[in-house]
């Protein structure tokens, strides 16, 4: 401590009296504090706070070891811990000493840090340790059934897989090669589920040659089995209810990642359905605890109305601000809709308005259109994506001049040889550090603007329609967590929120008019985003995403 106390040691001689009602701060408080509440740790403090977050929070690295060299300048030793990782550690000197190192370490990072990490920033880390540690209500039977449901998928894909003899044969790029060899077809260059090669191999020749087909079965069953069965280990025996870990700051723009296994903002979208006919659904593993209801609002469309609000589009929010959505406004400011609804009068039309105001508010090209039109339903030639993407720009100067401005914000620091503040309308800044011009690994032999989002990371490749993403990305962020936090005020805290949704656990007999109270809260403006117009989409629900 400041104080000067120091200690390591077995816990039965700790100076609890001493540390009792102190603050205390550890790197990866998550872990620390469900140690202590599930200990006989005689002593609790009056505040518990992570350098671990303190770092990310100020742009810096999350680990002890690249934090204290990032911030502090000093190389940390783990050899000790590598030492004991698998084993009880016996508590030898040299034990002792590395983990007296580790807490003044901690400590020197609180010293130096702490008066630059916002009070509000502190509260939402701690606030989200809190909600993750209770946890969400799981359906233990249904999850149960999923299981030996994707058991049996994979045992019925491997007889069609030749090779199949355990989960490193399977996936090996190697069998795979000399599969696709014999049966005269192009291997694909990644087996990643999210690769983009991949699926289209899988869309190709799945129907044709069963390994192929029993390959993506045998590879989506063995993900969601997985999930499932780190969903069954967290279960707490008394309580029926999973504890999970969100990270504070797991981007750069301040929003929330999934960790340890389950990431629970990133759940599947959509029901897996085996070959027997089961449909797999993650999201409703997770149920509302009885007597209760999930109140799931959503902030609806809120990053594209942040874009518009911060360009000053002042058309297109009145007509948002008259109660049409996003997408129609778009249509009727820029694509000539004059009709009525629509959604309802021109299905197609809506769906390409939501693609653009989706896919091209941050300077999407053509070839990249063409994908991200896929996904709400469609498909365009790249002829035709590059008329959308032409027709966005011209119809859209208030963007295309913010673009420009990102632009030239990130020459001016690459000239200069600057660090990049962009402050936000919430008050707080995006951070780019350390730039550097290399040349493109895309076609044409161009050269790219690279820089760091956090200090010693990977540089990565910045331009003005990216650095207006990250601008809207975290203004949304500062405006959701404002709500968080209202929320947790008014006795309505989130057991769950995914991106711009909260899932609030509220009593069943009282729930309608929660969920109201949830809407009113949640849309209440922030004190810096005067003229924002906030919109929610609010549903109770027994199961999540139900």
């Amino acid at each position: 401590g400041s104080d000067g106390l120091r200690y390591n040691g077995p816990l039965h001689t700790a100076p609890w009296a001493q540390m009792a009602g102190q603050h205390w701060v550890s790197h990866n408080a998550r872990f620390d504090e469900t140690v202590a509440l599930n200990t006989t740790i005689p002593a609790r403090p009056a505040l518990w706070d992570c350098t671990a977050d303190l770092s990310c929070g100020l742009r810096g690295p999350r680990s002890l070891k690249d934090a204290a060299y990032a911030w502090l300048g000093k190389a940390v030793d783990k050899s000790e811990r590598d030492r004991a990782k698998g084993k009880v550690p016996v508590p030898d000197q040299a034990m002792c000493d590395y983990a007296q190192k580790d807490a003044d370490l901690c400590l020197q990072l609180w010293q130096q840090l702490s008066p630059d990490w916002p009070a509000m920033e502190r509260r939402i880390s701690r606030e989200t340790r809190t909600m993750g540690r209770h946890g969400i209500g799981v359906d233990r039977e249904r999850l149960e059934r999923d299981i030996q449901a994707l058991q049996e998928e994979k045992f019925d894909a491997e007889k069609s897989i030749p090779w199949a003899d355990g989960e490193a044969a399977i996936l090996s790029h190697n069998n795979v090669r000399l599969a696709c060899r014999e049966a005269g077809i192009p291997a694909p260059a990644s087996l990643s589920e999210d690769d983009e090669g991949c699926a289209q191999w899988e869309t190709q020749y799945g129907d044709q040659y069963p390994f192929v087909g029993a390959l993506w079965r045998w590879r989506k069953a063995n993900t969601l089995l997985k999930k499932a069965e780190a969903v069954r280990r967290r279960i707490n025996p008394v309580t029926g209810r999973m504890a999970y870990t969100l990270k504070y700051f797991g981007a750069h723009t301040g929003r929330f990642a999934g960790a340890d296994g389950i990431n629970m903002q990133n759940l599947p979208k959509y029901p897996y359905v085996t070959a027997s006919g089961h449909g797999v659904d993650a999201r409703a593993w997770f149920h509302a605890a009885p007597g209760k209801k999930f109140a799931v609002v959503d902030l609806a469309q809120i990053e594209a109305r942040i874009l518009l609000w911060l360009v000053g589009d002042a058309v297109t929010l009145d007509l948002v601000r008259s109660g049409v959505s996003v997408y129609e406004a778009h249509a009727r400011a820029t694509m000539g809709w004059t009709g009525g609804e629509l959604k309802t009068e021109r299905r197609d039309l809506y769906d390409l308005a939501k693609a653009r105001v989706l896919g091209l508010g941050y300077g999407c090209g053509a070839k990249k259109f063409v994908t991200l039109a896929q996904i709400y339903g469609i498909t365009l030639t790249e002829a035709q994506a590059l008329e959308a993407v032409q027709a966005y720009r011209a119809s859209n100067p208030l963007v295309t001049q913010f673009w420009q401005r990102c632009q030239e914000w990130l020459l001016w620091a690459a000239r200069a040889k600057e660090d990049l503040n962009v402050k936000l309308k919430s008050g707080r800044a995006l951070s780019y550090f350390d730039f550097h011009s290399l040349p493109s690994d895309r076609p044409g032999g161009r050269m790219d603007l690279r820089a760091r989002t956090t200090r010693n990371g990977n540089l990565t490749r910045i331009y003005g329609g990216l650095l207006t993403e990250n601008i809207v990305q975290a203004t949304a962020r500062d405006l959701f967590m404002d709500g968080y936090l209202r929320l947790i005020d008014a006795g309505l805290p989130p057991v769950l929120h995914v991106h711009d949704e909260y899932v609030c656990e509220v009593p069943e007999d009282s729930s309608k008019k929660d969920l109201q109270e949830i809407e009113r809260i949640v849309t209440l403006s922030s004190s810096w985003a005067d003229g924002l117009p906030v919109g929610v989409e609010g549903q109770l629900r027994n199961e999540y995403f139900k």
